[in-house]
């Protein structure tokens, strides 16, 4: 758990996203249960699917995350196609629940909430290239940010 919750120090000019990070994470969690799904609408046969993408990239992410020591860069698993397969997970479920419900109100949270991710993953990036130095240099030149393995 010490590793799930830590944040690396922000920028002066990252710093404003954090609390808007840590705002719509709460809304993404406390909203949905006010909203209902478009059950018999296109808007159900779009977001079921990514729901469901985004719900195994989370379990396998959260299993190779938890399997990994905590003071060691994570290659296996998911990490191999991902630097981020958790922040693609959430992705996925955050925009779903928006397709599902067809509530621009929770489509738009989601992408706030995604704006602010990527600042945190960029201030992520550069504290794990002070902290693992050459290694994660050629993890960044070997696997993309979000998906997939680079030539």
């Amino acid at each position: 758990t010490k590793r799930a919750d830590f944040f690396p120090p922000l920028t002066k000019k990252e710093q404003p996203a954090m609390p808007v990070y840590m705002v719509t994470g709460i809304l993404a969690l406390l909203y949905p249960p006010f909203l209902s799904i478009k059950v018999g609408t296109p808007w159900l046969w779009v977001g079921l699917p990514l729901f469901l993408i985004g719900m195994v990239l989370l379990v396998l992410s959260i299993v190779d995350f938890a399997k990994a020591p905590a003071d060691e860069l994570i290659q296996n698993g998911i990490y191999r196609y991902s630097r981020n397969p958790m922040y693609l997970a959430y992705g996925f479920i955050y925009t779903s629940i928006g397709i599902l419900t067809a509530s621009w109100l929770y489509l738009l949270i989601a992408f706030v909430r995604q704006y602010t991710e990527y600042i945190m993953i960029l201030s992520e990036e550069r504290w794990c290239l002070e902290q693992f130095g050459e290694i994660f240099q050629a993890y960044m030149d070997t696997t993309r940010r979000y998906w997939g393995r680079k030539a």
